[in-house]
């Protein structure tokens, strides 16, 4: 499951990355209504019905998201759809350059942080 930043960047085709872009146009981040995690599980439950049906799926589905380098903590889910698996490379890209981009800030200043971890564990 875990990639590496130089194996996403591999995988990642800017044709197909602004087919995805194109398609999808501007996003925005959300937020549901406070509701108990039955709640947030039952609305899931029908995301991936709704997911389901639409493309005629049937059997076992792999779940796609972005998560935490090395671990199953995941951080944002793209679905189990046919075009999940690229947006979470696209999405993890994006996360990933940013890393890459506040440790060059971070150097430029004189400041050597140390690598970002699971703080839950």
């Amino acid at each position: 499951m875990s990639k590496t930043y130089e194996d996403i960047i591999k995988e990642i085709h800017m044709d197909e990355v602004a087919h995805t872009v194109r398609s999808i146009g501007r996003v925005e981040a959300g937020i549901t209504d406070r509701k108990s995690d039955s709640e947030h599980v039952e609305d899931e439950r029908l995301t991936l019905a709704a997911t389901r049906d639409h493309f005629g799926f049937e059997g076992d589905r792999h779940m796609h998201g972005v998560y935490r380098e090395g671990s199953d903590v995941m951080l944002a889910k793209t679905g189990t759809g046919p075009n999940a698996s690229a947006h979470a490379d696209i999405l993890a890209h994006l996360w990933n350059h940013l890393v890459k981009e506040v440790e060059d800030y971070d150097r430029a200043r004189g400041e050597v942080r140390p690598k970002a971890g699971w703080r839950g564990a």
